[in-house]
């Protein structure tokens, strides 16, 4: 019974992680970019 409660709320809890890491991600290369923009003259 154990094994099931784990597996089951599974997918939703990856989606969320998955999705909070892409976001994060995105947020990254953004704050890369628009530094190496106001860096460069």
């Amino acid at each position: 019974m154990r094994v099931a409660q784990l597996i089951d709320p599974s997918p939703l809890f990856e989606r969320t992680v998955l999705l909070g890491d892409v976001g994060a991600g995105f947020a990254a290369m953004a704050g890369r970019e628009a530094a190496e923009v106001l860096v460069r003259p």
